[in-house]
């Protein structure tokens, strides 16, 4: 009997925290290009009652700047942020994401380096997300 009671409390305990089932709603794509007068991306934010799944984010090329000699290659980071936190590294994948997080791409600031040229710094990048629903 008590394993039986322990059991129904435990089952109902699991059921009450339960937040819902995840039903696929779409795929989405964002693709734009950053420059030194745009150096973070629009800001997408998850809708209400959806979660995303950042499937693959990536920069898809870039164009180098040379310093004031015209002769050392210059490369700016690629940053992910998150809800205003900054993620630097190369690509991003399998970040789950709940409603009204905000996501937007940016690459790092330059001002350290003061004898580049970043005119023309442009990066291209392309965001794939899956989306779901939130289902009861």
């Amino acid at each position: 009997m008590k394993k039986t009671i322990t059991i129904a409390i435990l089952l109902f305990s699991m059921a009450t925290y339960a937040q819902g089932n995840l039903q696929f709603n779409q795929v989405l794509t964002y693709t734009g290009t950053l420059t030194p007068s745009q150096f973070v991306s629009s800001t997408y934010t998850v809708p209400t009652g959806k979660i995303w799944k950042i499937k693959f984010v990536n920069k898809l090329s870039y164009s180098i700047a040379l310093n004031n000699q015209g002769n050392q290659p210059f490369y700016a980071g690629f940053a992910l942020n998150i809800n205003s936190k900054w993620l630097f590294g190369e690509n991003f994948t399998e970040i789950f994401l709940k409603s009204n997080d905000t996501l937007k791409l940016g690459w790092t600031n330059q001002s350290a380096v003061p004898s580049y040229n970043v005119a023309y710094c442009n990066f291209d990048f392309v965001i794939s997300i899956v989306e779901f629903n939130i289902v009861q």
